[in-house]
């Protein structure tokens, strides 16, 4: 991600069409009709790249913010002789009758993990697309599953992995039953082989790069990514620990039907409460019709925090009643100080009104970008905080914002809270560590610790050793066993320091704490520049020598935010993901027999492609 994959795409279609060589029967001379289908807020990114890299083609725009006034008939009937059209996913679906019957030359998919459901209604249209050539462009090829990988090469290249249920019964059950820490000696060397045989059969046609691959060409700052475990306020721990023992939360653990469609209902609204008192309890305890249930804009008052009065201190989404809204306000007041700008990635936009409070509260000036933002602003919101600095925080909804879009005026990214999907996460934290950023970047990932959001946490990095076992190393270290539903209804809180379950499970990725020179407890530091942090807990970083503290220094951040108790730990995300890999040899008998099962699994693959004739969606 963000590694420049718009301009290749562009410098090659140029190349096609400066060649003029005819290719496809003569049909196509240099290069013919193109469509490149993308997320509606990237299309006027892609036109701007066009005219800087290559303006001598023409490209059209299908879609309600494009300038043909034609209609969208006339327009695709103007490219038959060549020229890019670009569209969004949406506008696939909407335009499908004229589309799909086209003679494209190239269609190109721009985060084109959009198709990874293959059951979804735009992955069966863009694989019924007429062209001979096709290319998918992804930061993340695979978030959840190995089906999704199957759905994007069936899109690329329909066959080379069977039919989906082959796929799934000789690759992606093995190699995910291998992956738990509980799996057998048999089942873990199996999960090896298939997943060294697959990555194998794949690699000739992905080409895969990450930023450390061309660090040496690009010299991209630093990135600094911590995951922050914070406590709950007493109001959070009060309500979370009366909804674990509600009749809905009883129901779902006792229910056996809970695999029906009521069943993931109750489930679904269970997992989006406990969320949300996990982001602020007004977003759980306040509903839609109370009269008291007001988010405030711009407030007036200019008195310190310390001064406000009860009345104020119990007004919708204030910071004082969220752990991680105290984090972030602290946060925010230090990269105030030292003159960084920050984005905020949140899940929904209840939880960015919330905030947007608190950003008012304060004064900070701030753009936002959420759904709801229309198409023509989009780009101009995102041009405007790149270029003007006097624009501290720029916040958005994760799934909206954290998607091909450049954010390099922010060297400070904040997650709020975490996705099930490890990708989404991924791409909102690559808005500022890309090309172009000049400056040293921190991220901070706010997770309540001992709550479902930790349990969260953890599945995006069993998804994410999953697909590094395919696309990466398919050695890789067994973390969890297999997950209980229980699990996810039950608080493990942390006392005074003592460890979270990330701890325990990623313990050599975690900052420890520091006693102090007397050996006694580690030290407190209620105030940091006149102000208490609250929900920080109280672990200290060690130093490597020197007493001279560098306040610009990320060390520096955690060591003032951990001065009071709030956070259990942090983490360092990177690291859990590097110390995952394994080194070291199987035993020849269990070699054999994996190896043996593993074939037997391409074999598979291999005889399902006879039925791949047939839709395999």
């Amino acid at each position: 991600m963000g590694l420049g994959k718009t301009v290749q795409v562009i410098a090659f279609l140029a190349g096609l069409d400066c060649s003029e060589l005819l290719s496809d029967g003569g049909r196509f001379r240099g290069l013919g009709p193109t469509l490149i289908i993308c997320p509606a807020t990237l299309l006027e990114q892609w036109v701007d790249h066009f005219h800087s890299w290559y303006p001598a083609l023409r490209v059209a725009t299908l879609h309600q913010s494009g300038s043909y006034h034609g209609s969208p008939s006339d327009l695709v009937e103007s490219l038959k002789t060549g020229g890019v059209l670009l569209t969004s996913y949406s506008g696939v679906i909407r335009n499908s009758d004229l589309l799909i019957p086209f003679k494209w030359h190239y269609v190109i998919l721009d985060e084109g993990h959009k198709i990874r459901n293959p059951s979804a209604k735009i992955t069966k249209l863009v694989k019924k697309l007429s062209t001979p050539h096709r290319l998918l462009l992804t930061g993340s090829p695979m978030q959840n599953s190995l089906k999704e990988l199957w759905s994007l090469f069936d899109f690329i290249l329909p066959g080379k992995l069977g039919t989906l249920d082959a796929f799934i019964e000789h690759c992606a059950t093995p190699i995910t039953r291998g992956g738990y820490a509980n799996a057998s000696t048999l089942q873990e060397a199996t999960a090896l082989q298939v997943a060294t045989m697959l990555k194998e059969a794949i690699t000739p046609y992905m080409l895969r790069r990450t930023k450390t691959d061309v660090q040496h060409h690009l010299t991209l700052p630093e990135k600094n990514e911590q995951v922050l475990f914070c406590s709950l306020t007493e109001e959070q721990t009060d309500l979370y620990k009366n909804y674990l023992i509600s009749e809905n939360v009883k129901t779902i653990l006792h229910d056996k039907t809970t695999t029906d469609g009521r069943g993931r209902a109750r489930m679904l609204v269970a997992v989006t409460a406990l969320r949300k008192i996990c982001n602020h309890p007004d977003l759980f305890t306040y509903t839609a019709d109370s009269p008291s249930h007001t988010i405030h804009g711009d407030d007036d008052d200019d008195e310190e925090e310390e001064e406000i009065d009860e009345n104020v201190l119990e007004e919708f989404g204030h910071w004082r009643k969220s752990g991680k809204m105290t984090v972030v306000r602290s946060l925010l007041k230090i990269w105030k100080k030292q003159g960084h700008r920050a984005l905020i990635f949140t899940q929904g936009r209840q939880m960015m009104a919330v905030l947007e409070g608190l950003l008012q509260k304060e004064d900070y000036k701030y753009l936002r970008l959420d759904g709801t933002t229309p198409m023509t602003e989009r780009q101009k919101s995102i041009k405007l905080f790149n270029q003007d600095d006097s624009y501290f925080v720029f916040i958005s909804t994760t799934r909206v914002g954290g998607l091909g879009i450049n954010l390099t005026g922010a060297n400070r990214v904040i997650i709020y809270d975490p996705d099930w999907n490890p990708a989404t996460d991924a791409q909102a934290r690559e808005r500022a560590w890309r090309i172009g950023q000049m400056k040293n970047v921190t991220i901070y990932r706010l997770i309540s610790a001992g709550t479902i959001e930790e349990k969260i946490y953890h599945r995006q990095i069993f998804k994410l050793l999953l697909s590094n076992k395919v696309l990466d190393d398919p050695r890789q270290r067994r973390l969890f066993q297999t997950s209980d539903l229980s699990e996810l209804f039950h608080l493990n809180e942390p006392i005074d320091g003592a460890s979270t379950e990330s701890d325990r499970l990623f313990g050599n990725s975690i900052v420890r704490k520091r006693a102090n020179a007397d050996g006694g407890a580690p030290g407190v530091s209620a105030v940091f520049e006149g102000e208490r942090v609250e929900y920080l807990v109280g672990r200290r970083l060690g130093r490597s020598g020197g007493d001279e503290e560098v306040v610009d220094d990320d060390n520096y951040v955690l060591s003032k935010l951990f001065s009071k108790s709030g956070v259990s730990s942090a983490m360092i995300h990177d690291t859990v993901l590097a110390s995952a890999k394994v080194e070291g040899h199987m035993v020849a008998p269990v070699h054999r027999l994996a190896r043996e099962s593993a074939q037997e699994s391409m074999e598979g693959i291999k005889k399902s492609r006879k039925w791949c004739w047939k839709p395999t969606f």
